[in-house]
């Protein structure tokens, strides 16, 4: 599970550094303001000069949120309690199916292929819409 975490993560920063990089191509003013932007405001800020409408309630752009909220939950980690009550006081502690916090459900093989995609089609959109040479890779 820690490398498809790490995964994850690194696809994030991923995003927020070609976000960073097209913003710098495409806008004259980008290295005066993006150390002050989210990297949601970054996107919006691209989207709206590239006339892009993302939706972020669909892939792929869903996936990129997904994305950019797990991290978001490691850059600025809290405490979380979670509660899980056993029904049988005949388990061993190395037996104890211990309850998930949500990032640990998106450390799944089939999420990470489904966000390295997704988040593939991002940034080549983003890439074409903003008539630059080669591709984003």
């Amino acid at each position: 599970m820690r490398n498809l975490l790490q995964l994850l993560v690194f696809m994030a920063f991923t995003i927020e550094a070609y976000a960073n990089f097209l913003g710098s191509e495409i806008l004259n003013y980008w290295n005066h303001l993006e150390r002050d932007l989210s990297i949601n405001a970054k996107l919006f800020i691209l989207c709206d000069k590239l006339g892009l409408d993302p939706d972020f309630g669909k892939r792929p752009w869903q996936s990129i949120k997904s994305l950019l909220t797990l991290r978001n939950q490691f850059g600025h980690g809290k405490v979380k309690f979670l509660q899980h009550e056993y029904m049988t006081s005949d388990i061993h502690d190395d037996e104890l199916d211990f309850p998930e916090v949500p990032w640990e459900k998106e450390c799944t093989l089939s999420n990470v292929q489904l966000y390295l995609k997704d988040a593939e089609d991002v940034l080549t959109e983003l890439h074409s819409k903003a008539d630059l040479i080669g591709g984003p890779f």
